[in-house]
């Protein structure tokens, strides 16, 4: 299985858009969704609600009593998480590609070497409504190039072994209790202790707020 971790806060506007995205996927294994909501104060959780006693089977709600911050919500969805694989994504961030999850998994199954697959995301600013770029490189392939540039990684891309996911969460104890644990971190941490795969395709849009 694979488990789909949604990080969540005060995205009513978009959180819909994104688990429609994910529902849509076509894999040949089974998925489950766990939208971690980190206590927003607008009507996010109303949404999810909504969704989740529609799919029951596939959607499973992680609720956090006070607001933790982002790397701790991931984390705690993590433990939660069944599968043994994981695919992250932001509640205001879309897959845009129906066989995603099914590229990613296949990249792994495949390459029994590779702890992580990433690919090209579509950044869209939301302020100005339009295309603003590209964002995911093929850098990834390379710890020393990674570690030295302004890290391109897709973070609404990142597909993980959860074995591996595991031991780079207990290894990085200090960077999620400052809530620097995410994208850049997780992919330091791959390139250096496994290997990362670069799909060069556009698997997902990356929503650029104002704020």
């Amino acid at each position: 299985m694979i488990s789909v971790l949604v990080s969540t806060y005060n995205q009513e506007k978009y959180i819909a858009t994104t688990l429609d995205s994910i529902l849509s996927q076509k894999c040949d294994i089974a998925f489950e969704i766990l939208v971690g909501d980190d206590c927003s104060t607008d009507n996010n959780r109303e949404v999810i609600d909504r969704y989740a006693e529609q799919y029951p089977d596939i959607i499973k709600r992680v609720y956090t009593k006070n607001n933790i911050g982002a790397s701790k919500n991931l984390v705690n969805m993590l433990r939660h998480a069944k599968g043994e694989y994981i695919a992250t994504i932001d509640g205001d961030d879309t897959w845009i590609d129906e066989y995603k999850l099914q590229k990613q998994w296949l990249a792994l199954l495949n390459n029994p070497d590779v702890g992580m697959v990433v690919a090209e995301a579509k950044c869209w600013d939301e302020q100005n409504q339009c295309y603003s770029g590209v964002t995911g490189s093929d850098i990834v392939y390379d710890f020393s190039r990674l570690i030295m540039s302004d890290s391109d990684v897709a973070s609404p891309t990142q597909f993980f072994r959860k074995e591996l996911l595991d031991k780079c969460v207990a290894q990085s104890s200090w960077f999620v209790e400052h809530n620097y644990f995410f994208d850049s971190v997780i992919s330091y941490w791959f390139a250096y202790y496994s290997k990362i795969h670069f799909i060069p395709e556009e698997l997902a849009l990356y929503r650029v707020l104002e704020e």
